[in-house]
């Protein structure tokens, strides 16, 4: 791997525009990898990080590794502007179809939807998802099985600071009688993110980190697993395992 210089002798003048051009490339890269969403997924990054780097603002050497590797670009030309764009294929942007995963990856479904740590948002059965590469090392970390995880955004401040907007939740959708953690939901057709904790008397507390929210209770006897079957039911989508937060 060459130099990446992104700390050079250069002027005031001179440092800025290297900023700027990079920020272009950047945006082309970005644009052909499938968009914003999900180059800040395959980088481990938030998106108002990766949106800060669009605007224009200076990276680390780590940053940009991580974005040309998301993007499919060489690592000196997003840096510098030298060389051909991609390894050995033309700028293209992917569709829906499943992304092929090299031997260090597994695919994951991703949503493009909040989820709301708030008062609730869209209807999660009415997205298609796209599939999204994830190190098997982070998922092994969080002991989840690719099959059966999925990744969401979360919108709202009611679960902050553990959860914050625009965190990618990475969720456990495998069904599980022990309801005690976070978990995302479907109720009355939004999706949730909440802390949910079982309880001896046949409720669930549904609760948030965020005091400004007052918890509510639900009946056991109406949580599904699934699609609800009445708009009165809480239908589990999954245990938050795992949030890429990395602020790069």
């Amino acid at each position: 791997m060459g130099k990446i210089p992104l700390n050079s002798d250069f002027g005031p003048d001179d440092k800025e525009a290297e900023v700027a051009e990079r920020a272009l490339r950047l945006q082309q890269a970005v644009q052909a990898a499938g968009g914003n969403t999900q180059v800040a997924i395959r980088a481990q990054m938030p998106l108002s990080t990766l949106s800060r780097y669009l605007s224009g603002r200076d990276m680390k050497a780590t940053a940009l590794v991580a974005l040309a590797n998301a993007c499919n670009v060489s690592i000196e030309w997003l840096a510098e502007g030298h060389g051909a764009p991609t390894r050995g294929m033309a700028l293209t942007k992917p569709t829906n179809d499943e992304v092929i995963p090299d031997q260090n990856t597994l695919n994951v479904r991703y949503f493009d939807i909040d989820a709301s740590a708030g008062f609730g948002r869209l209807d999660y059965y009415q997205e298609k998802p796209v599939f999204i590469p994830i190190f098997k090392a982070a998922l092994e970390m969080a002991k989840c099985v690719a099959k059966d995880t999925i990744i969401m955004h979360a919108s709202g401040d009611s679960m902050s600071p553990t959860i914050n907007s625009g965190d990618a939740m990475v969720i456990d959708t495998r069904r599980t009688d022990q309801l005690f953690g976070v978990y995302v939901f479907v109720m009355h057709g939004a999706v949730f993110v909440k802390r949910l904790s079982a309880r001896t008397d046949g409720t669930i507390l549904v609760s948030s980190n965020n005091k400004n929210y007052p918890p509510e209770e639900v009946l056991m006897s109406s949580v599904r697993w699934g699609e609800p079957d009445s708009s009165g039911t809480m239908c589990i989508i999954g245990r938050v395992a795992m949030l890429m937060t990395t602020t790069l």
